[in-house]
């Protein structure tokens, strides 16, 4: 038993791991230091204090104990820490008589990884971001992380032993606890709110899952600035809603107006309904074709003549993003086909156009041939696609690099290219040697994330250096090879020369900038014709007059005006005598130059405030504007305008003598609309025609007669 004991002395000096002996009451004779540190003892002089007769792992003790296990066995033994928490960890038992006395020496292995795994644990605990914590069976905080004090506010003392339901949420509560009930069996992931002790609530995104014991492991992330941005981006995208709604009513009244001209436009405008069909083909749509409206008007792409099967697809395909509202417009180009049996290659601009609900009622499509267009553009993609099949086809520069990015080996293509001939590179230079001095600290860069494996490989635009002078562009490729256990060997570099790409894409760049100046001038141009048409819609083109329309158009204001000055306003309806008799005697252009003639003294007869209008033919209509003497006024100027048609003119050398007939209608107030003033004076000037002509009357007999009578 001697030699026992000295064996035991030094098995307890020299074991790393946790040594025990065992008495057979339970109680420990002897342990060294890394038991009671498996134990979870303060100190050496609580081990006297330790009895394992209560301990899950007794049975095999006492077994080894009584005898039943009688040679060395490996076994997981269940050993309680001293702070109550449960661990099983693998020992070897042997039983032994010791001075007559039996007991049992227990050899713990693994202590060391334990304490490092549990050091470990608590120092994620500690450091973890979200909020950490373990719960018992009835949902109260055992331990909670640091986390908990930076995001909440609450110490981590305060919160043992308190109910976590107590901390959600009212309208979170009953989820949150239905979720700890469920997760003694399983895991589960909630949403729930929890009362911050700076006041208000946050959002946390709940993993809850069983531990041991019937204990519960939880974490939250703080979700709350995700939410308030979910919903702030919810809100801006209702407002960008109301504003595309707002901008699509605008484009609404837009396109009714384009319409209007769509038929002077440059480009070929085609509408487009609901169904697809077309509803409006202008004529530049049939010039640019040589399809008439007849052969196209009610047709779909499919039954149109413009398109093969494949084409009116892709159209059809198209148009349905505007009509699910995938989109407000879209550009695209599409091939036509021509009545002359050609194909044309064209730009078309589609817009949708909507209802006051938002539906899609047409779209319209302006079509423009860039058939000369795009075939340049094949042509240039075709000679890029042939520079790339042949620089493809040619030898890149390759080289092998030690982990400094050192030459190890290189070959022959790169040795020319980098202006070295068939010499190959130094052996003492380097990748940074040959890369642009701005360009260095980038591959540097590249080079160090290969070697920390954060990526598989890189593919660099570099500038690299001849040796005779000079830079070029270059595309460089970098991997590293590794050995089968990971150990970094060497780097793999692939040169290609793209200088001559680089150029081709500068000359790209340079066309396309060019190419969006002709079409903002173009856009400008249309704009001017607009605005040209838009006045001429208004005026007389023979005489310069405003027309029926531009006279509608003011006549109104004038009346609003001349009411809130007060003063009158004197409608005449001019119309030549016998004119009919001067066309047929003398021509259509005499006539012509008749009727100029004529609305150049009607002007010169009455202000420039006042408006002198042609309805057409040889009808004029003379507004005189905020008059004092209304009566009187009318009659001075009347007889003033029939005085002055009435005198001779000559044309082409041949006189001429017109008269006119003047209907007069005197506004002094009340309601009375512009249609109706000019109706009026019309039957006025009927009246004068039916006198005999070369006249002024007034459609009222009562209004006529106090005029002759202040024109007495």
């Amino acid at each position: 038993m001697t030699g026992t004991g000295a064996l035991l002395d030094r098995l307890f000096a020299v074991d790393p791991g946790a040594v025990a002996l065992v008495a057979a009451d339970g109680r420990l004779l002897r342990a060294n230091s890394a038991f009671g540190s498996l134990l979870g003892l303060p100190d050496a002089t609580a081990l006297r204090d330790v009895d394992l007769t209560g301990s899950a792992g007794w049975p095999l003790l006492e077994a080894a104990l009584h005898g039943t296990v009688d040679r060395p066995q490996r076994v997981a033994l269940a050993l309680p820490r001293h702070d109550g928490v449960g661990q099983t960890l693998p020992a070897d038992i042997l039983a032994l008589d010791l001075d007559g006395q039996r007991c049992v020496l227990l050899q713990c292995s693994g202590v060391d990884a334990l304490a490092r795994a549990r050091a470990e644990r608590d120092r994620f605990f500690e450091l973890a971001p979200d909020l950490v914590a373990l719960l018992d069976a009835q949902g109260c905080l055992c331990e909670a992380n640091p986390a908990w004090t930076v995001s909440l506010g609450w110490e981590t003392r305060q919160l043992q032993g308190m109910a976590l339901a107590a901390l959600a949420h009212e309208d979170d509560r009953e989820r949150l606890q239905a979720a700890l009930r469920a997760c003694a069996t399983g895991a589960d992931v909630l949403r729930a709110r929890l009362r911050s002790r700076f006041g208000g609530w946050r959002w946390f995104e709940w993993t809850i899952s069983a531990f041991d014991d019937g204990r519960l492991y939880a974490t939250a992330r703080d979700v709350t600035g995700q939410l308030r941005a979910r919903e702030a981006l919810m809100r801006h995208r209702d407002e960008l809603e109301a504003r595309i709604a707002e901008r699509t009513a605008e484009l609404d009244a837009a396109l009714a107006r384009l319409r209007l001209h769509a038929d002077n436009s440059p480009l070929a405008s085609i509408e487009w309904d609901a169904a697809l069909r077309v509803s409006y083909w202008s004529h530049r749509a049939a010039g640019l074709t040589g399809w008439r409206a007849d052969e196209v008007e009610g047709r779909t792409p499919r039954h149109a003549p413009l398109f093969d099967s494949a084409a009116a697809g892709a159209l059809e395909a198209r148009m349905g993003r505007l009509l699910r509202r995938e989109a407000a417009r879209q550009v695209h180009t599409q091939r036509v086909r021509t009545r002359d049996g050609r194909e044309l290659v064209c730009e078309w601009f589609d817009s949708a156009v909507y209802d006051a609900r938002g539906e899609v009622v047409s779209i319209l499509s302006l079509v423009q041939d860039v058939t000369a267009r795009e075939a340049a553009a094949a042509a240039l993609a075709d000679s890029e696609e042939r520079f790339r099949l042949a620089f493809e086809q040619t030898a890149v520069g390759m080289a092998h690099l030690d982990l400094e990015g050192r030459w190890l080996r290189s070959n022959r293509r790169l040795a020319q290219m980098l202006g070295h001939g068939d010499g190959g590179l130094p052996a003492q230079g380097s990748l940074f040697d040959v890369v642009h001095p701005d360009d260095r600290t980038a591959d540097a860069a590249a080079l160090a994330a290969l070697r920390a494996g954060e990526v598989e490989s890189c593919r660099l635009e570099r500038r690299l250096l001849r040796t005779g002078g000079g830079a070029f562009w270059a595309q460089q490729t970098l991997s590293l090879r590794r050995e089968a256990d990971g150990r970094p060997v060497h780097f793999i570099l692939v040169v290609e020369d793209i200088d001559a790409r680089k150029r081709a894409e500068q000359a790209l760049q340079a066309a396309h900038e060019e190419l969006e100046a002709k079409v903002a001038a173009r856009t400008r141009e249309l704009e001017r014709l607009m605005a040209v048409l838009e006045h001429q819609a208004r005026q007389d083109p023979l005489t310069g007059l405003p027309n029926r329309r531009g006279l509608m158009e003011r006549l109104p204001r004038t009346l609003e005006r001349s009411g809130r000055q007060q003063g009158g306003v004197v409608v005449m309806f001019v119309d030549l005598d016998r004119f009919k008799q001067v066309n047929d005697s003398h021509g259509h252009e005499a006539g012509d130059a008749l009727l100029r003639e004529c609305a150049a003294r009607l002007v010169a007869t009455v202000r420039k405030t006042d408006i002198v209008a042609r309805l057409g033919g040889d009808e004029f209509v003379v507004v005189l504007e905020n008059v004092r003497e209304p009566a009187g006024q009318a009659h001075r100027v009347a007889e003033k305008i029939r005085h002055a048609l009435a005198a001779p003119l000559l044309l082409g050398g041949v006189p001429l003598a017109i008269s006119a007939s003047i209907g007069v209608v005197v506004h002094e107030g009340g309601v009375a609309t512009p249609e109706e003033l000019i109706a009026r004076a019309d039957h006025g000037m009927y009246a004068a025609k039916r006198g005999g002509g070369n006249a002024v009357r007034l459609r009222e007999p009562q209004a006529e007669a106090g005029w002759e009578a202040a024109g007495a």
